[in-house]
């Protein structure tokens, strides 16, 4: 849940050593988790990888972005704090649309909608899938942005959101 300093961003959550790196047969923690943890786990388990971001980077980022990639934004406007939320976006490569997942159920910030309007639409669920106690977000993001690019690269990208919304 917390932005680290490879972000050039303060944290207030230690980094993790080498010991704790995750790989492609770990899952991530059900406890909070920093962008490095979901970069090293995403860059191995989802097909499109483009990186962790903070909402304030996300109109350029999304300028840079193609058909089938993804990525996990933090949507903590005060990131002294280390952030407190990350949410998942993907590019649908079967469509022109994106799809944007909260999994407390919240609908995209206005900046999100203000980048993505013009080109494709925006795609959301109002599932929620994490309950106000829990710290997993990082964790929820990264499993849904694999579950979805592997339905995507079966032809079924769609189909898993609506099932999954």
């Amino acid at each position: 849940m917390s932005l680290s300093n490879n972000l050039g961003l303060e944290s207030h959550h230690p980094r993790h050593d080498a010991t704790h790196r995750y790989s492609s047969e770990k899952s991530l923690s059900n406890k909070e988790t920093t962008d490095v943890q979901l970069d090293e786990w995403c860059r191995q388990n989802v097909p499109g990888w483009a990186g962790v971001i903070d909402s304030a980077a996300f109109p350029e980022k999304y300028k840079t972005m193609i058909p089938g990639q993804s990525i996990i934004i933090n949507l903590d406007p005060n990131y002294g704090r280390g952030g407190t939320h990350w949410v998942a976006f993907k590019i649908s490569s079967e469509a022109p649309i994106a799809f944007y997942k909260d999994s407390f159920g919240g609908p995209p910030p206005q900046s999100v909608v203000d980048a993505v309007v013009g080109g494709r639409g925006l795609v959301y669920g109002n599932r929620i899938y994490q309950n106000l106690s829990e710290v997993n977000c990082g964790k929820r993001s990264a499993h849904f942005l694999k579950a979805i690019s592997l339905a995507e690269k079966r032809g079924k990208g769609l189909e898993y959101f609506e099932k999954t919304e």
